[in-house]
């Protein structure tokens, strides 16, 4: 019923966007928002070349195109024909399941009803954010670049960042799960595909990748080496349709199209340097760029540091394992795309970090409510 309910405040809430002042332009298909950067028209064509089996190379890679070949064999061909129904997929059902698998998750950690219901309307609310200050950063024409963050947090677009958002806390919902009780090594196998997929859908889940090892090499200690070994075995076997489209278009399963991808534009707009594609250098320019944009955002950099430890020692009291595990599925994707060329020009990227983001926010509110003496 809790989570019923929160999937209705969820509706209410995106139809409730709808009429937010300066959307305007947003407004695809009333009653809901929809934003089309472009971007997402390369994951349709590779989607059309699978669907008449005349694959064509391209800069992105294809997990998500190949969720939209289903989209493609029953509305039709057309990047406009699928358009909408992808949007109304994401922002709908699967929003609506990720606040089930979120609910599920902050359960699993608090092992209480309250946070785990926090931990739901936080999810459901916490694009809002982006509109709330939608005057902080930069600003294009008519309007800001938070607009585009609010409406693609909103998931209510046709990009692959709610697959991998999803993709990513479905993860975590079925690692922290697996974790609580016995499991065999083949038990793994099944885990590491989807890990494996997930990654095809957007790269940065690499990182999941990284975190689930870790884990299973600090805290599986029976068969420990097994379960690895099974669980790097059937990553790479999910991940095999990638590793064989690179080989055939580029003669190496290891070479991405995304390597030859330039930002020409971005670079003459100072938004980033252009060169390398990863390293501290970008993660440097994000930080000198922020602070050019406001100097608020120093405090709330600090501020979103704090939420993370205190998440953390509050979480550490109920189970180091998941104190470290919730710590790493927000640390790691966000490290990943903030030493990444572009990773200071969309929150999209960041999309997969914001459910343990959450998690730990909520910790921090019950350490802070601790220390404080106030029972929640």
């Amino acid at each position: 019923m809790i989570v019923a309910a929160l999937i209705a405040v969820r509706i209410f809430s995106l139809v409730g966007a709808y009429y937010l002042p300066h959307m305007e332009i947003y407004r695809y298909q009333e009653p809901f928002l929809a934003v089309n950067e472009g971007d997402d028209i390369p994951y349709y064509l590779i989607a059309e070349s699978f669907y008449r089996l005349e694959p064509q190379a391209h800069t992105k890679t294809i997990g998500f195109a190949l969720l939209l070949v289903p989209f493609i064999a029953i509305f039709g061909t057309g990047f406009f024909t699928i358009f909408f129904p992808v949007v109304l997929f994401n922002g709908l059902v699967l929003f609506s399941a990720a606040i089930v698998l979120i609910v599920g998750a902050s359960s699993l950690i608090f092992k209480k009803i309250v946070p785990a219901v926090l931990s739901g309307l936080f999810f459901v609310f916490f694009p809002f954010v982006f509109y709330i200050f939608r005057g902080f950063g930069p600003n294009f024409g008519n309007h800001t670049w938070n607009d585009n963050n609010f409406i693609n947090t909103l998931w209510q677009s046709a990009m692959p960042d709610p697959m991998a958002m999803f993709l990513s806390l479905l993860l975590l919902f079925l690692f922290i799960r697996k974790l609580k009780k016995e499991t065999l090594p083949i038990d793994y196998a099944l885990f590491g595909i989807l890990t494996g997929f997930s990654m095809m859908v957007r790269m940065s889940n690499i990182t999941v990748a990284a975190i689930i090892f870790l884990a299973i090499l600090l805290y599986e200690w029976d068969k420990r080496y097994k379960k690895l070994f099974y669980y790097c075995l059937s990553v790479f076997i999910g991940f095999i349709p990638q590793f064989l489209f690179n080989f055939y278009f580029y003669g190496s399963p290891f070479l991405f199209g995304y390597q030859e991808e330039y930002y020409t534009d971005w670079v003459a707009a100072g938004t980033v340097r252009g060169h390398p594609m990863w390293g501290i250098e970008n993660l440097f320019h994000l930080f000198a760029r922020a602070a050019e944009y406001s100097w608020f955002s120093i405090p709330a950099f600090i501020f979103m540091a704090f939420l993370v430890l205190f998440g953390y020692l509050y979480i550490k009291k109920i189970d180091k394992r998941f104190a470290f595990i919730i710590s790493l599925w927000f640390l790691l994707p966000a490290i990943f795309y903030m030493s990444f060329v572009t990773g200071q020009t969309a929150m999209r990227y960041y999309m997969p970090a914001i459910p343990a983001f959450i998690i730990l926010s909520v910790g921090a509110l019950y350490l802070l409510a601790e220390r404080l003496k106030i029972k929640l």
